[in-house]
Order: C-alpha cells, then sequence, then structure tokens
C-alpha cells in the first residue's frame, strides 16, 4: 500500500505540473469516491429493526484528527452521511490529513466477518416471527467481503477517475 501511496503522489504531481489543476481538487475528488463507496458498502438492518442505518450513518470524515465520537442517527440510503463528508471535503487546503472511520463496536464485525460461521440459529425477524440466516462465512450478505477492503482494491481505478474529473474541470 505504500508504494501504491507513493505512486500516487508522483502521478498527482506530474498531473499537477501539467495542467494547472489543483491537488486539492483531484484529493476531493478521490476522498469523496473512495468514502461513497465505503458508505454504499455499509450493510443496513432491516427497516423494522431499531438501528437501521446506524452503521451506515456513523462514517465520520474529518481534518486533522481522526474521529471517536458515536453519532445518534440512521441513514439508509447514506445520502446525510454523504453530505456531512462532502462539507467537510470542501474545507480540505494543503496538505492536511483526510480521515474517514466509524467507532461503532460492531463495525469491525461488519468489516471483519466477524459473525458466527456457521450461523446457530441466525436473526430473529420481528415481522416473520422467525429466525433468519444474516450472514454467510462469518460476513454480513450486505457486506459479503468487508465495505473497506473491497472499496481499497478499487484505489487504482478510483485514482485514474479523480484524475479525469479533475482534468475535465479545469478543460
Amino acid at each position: 500500500m505504500a508504494q501504491d501511496n507513493k505512486q500516487f503522489i508522483v502521478d498527482i504531481n506530474k498531473f499537477v505540473s501539467k495542467s494547472n489543476v489543483s491537488v486539492n481538487t483531484v484529493r476531493a475528488f478521490m476522498a469523496y469516491e473512495l468514502f461513497s463507496r465505503v458508505i454504499d458498502r455499509t450493510p443496513v438492518g432491516f427497516s423494522f429493526e431499531k438501528h437501521s442505518g446506524t452503521a451506515k450513518f456513523n462514517w465520520k470524515c474529518t481534518i486533522g484528527a481522526m474521529s471517536s465520537s458515536i453519532l445518534k442517527g440512521t441513514d439508509k440510503n447514506g445520502a446525510k452521511t454523504k453530505a456531512r463528508m462532502l462539507a467537510v471535503l470542501e474545507r480540505v487546503t494543503g496538505d492536511q490529513s483526510i480521515f474517514f472511520a466509524n467507532s461503532l463496536p460492531y463495525i469491525w464485525s461488519l468489516e471483519e466477518g466477524l459473525y458466527p460461521s456457521p450461523v446457530s440459529k441466525g436473526s430473529w425477524n420481528k415481522q416473520t416471527k422467525d429466525w433468519e440466516i444474516r450472514s454467510a462465512g462469518g460476513f454480513s450478505k450486505r457486506a459479503p467481503s468487508g465495505m473497506v477492503k473491497l472499496t481499497l482494491t478499487e484505489v487504482p481505478t478510483i485514482r485514474a477517475q479523480a484524475l479525469r474529473k479533475a482534468k475535465a474541470l479545469n478543460a
């Protein structure tokens, strides 16, 4: 990953020197796309559950230091969370560090697939009044291989996309 980051910096510097596009623009495009994909892939509990959308709502984008707070609220489709993130990214300047974190105690289980495998009973569905299996191989069926891990495999594509968007903006 460190080598990928070095190559990204080299690519950004080459692009910036040729085009007059700000490094901040490219960083903001890339951060928004990376973080949006993680938010979109974060599982949402079933609509009848009390905490449906809590994990998605608790993704926080910050500048300079990571946030460890836990937010009260839900966001089933991710729109509120993305709006908060965009408001932060619009304030990033220079070489400020951008952080993206979720401090819910169960976020690691969603990411790493730490659910029981095999599942004994499953989760109780209040609507059907029956048990249902919501995980497979230790992962939530709604995040089958970890939302962050999967997004990180897409960094080269996201980097290229961010460079194209910044270039188009400058044209």
